[in-house]
C-alpha cells in the first residue's frame, strides 16, 4: 500500500439520502453522540487513547462534530467531499493516523448512530456509513 487514501468519486444518491436522514436523526444530540463515540472507540481500541490527551478531549469533541456536520453537508458534491477529505486525512497522518486506524473509528461511529438512531439505522444504511 502506497499510503494514500482511497476516496472513491462519490457515492450513490440513495446511500447520500440515507447518512444525511440518519445524521439528522442523531445530530440534535451531537455532544452525546460524540462523547458516546469516544467511549466506544477507547472501550474498544483502547490504544486510541494516545491520540487524544485527555485534557484536549472536549476541544476534540467539538472538531470531531464540525468535521462529521462539515462531510455530510458536502457529500452531495464529490469534488469538494475529496478535497475535504484528503485535507482532514493530511491533518490526521500528522497525528500519526495511518490507514489502519479508520476502520476502528468507524465501527465506533457506526455502533453509536446505530444506538441512537434506533430504526432509522437498518441494513442498507449501516452499510452505506461503512462505505462512506
Amino acid at each position: 500500500m502506497n499510503g494514500k487514501l482511497n476516496i472513491s468519486p462519490g457515492l450513490p444518491p440513495p446511500d447520500i439520502s440515507r447518512i444525511q436522514e440518519s445524521f439528522g436523526m442523531v445530530a440534535s444530540h451531537g455532544e452525546q453522540m460524540v462523547s458516546r463515540f469516544y467511549d466506544v472507540l477507547f472501550d474498544k481500541f483502547p490504544e486510541f487513547q494516545t491520540f487524544f490527551p485527555q485534557s484536549q478531549l472536549s476541544r476534540q469533541y467539538a472538531a470531531f462534530l464540525n468535521g462529521l456536520r462539515t462531510l455530510i453537508l458536502h457529500m452531495e458534491n464529490p469534488q469538494k467531499l475529496r478535497s475535504i477529505l484528503v485535507q482532514l486525512g493530511e491533518r490526521h497522518k500528522r497525528y500519526g493516523i495511518k490507514n489502519k486506524h479508520y476502520p476502528p473509528v468507524v465501527y465506533a461511529l457506526v455502533q453509536v448512530l446505530t444506538e441512537l438512531g434506533g430504526e432509522g439505522m437498518d441494513g442498507k444504511t449501516y452499510d452505506a456509513w461503512e462505505s462512506f
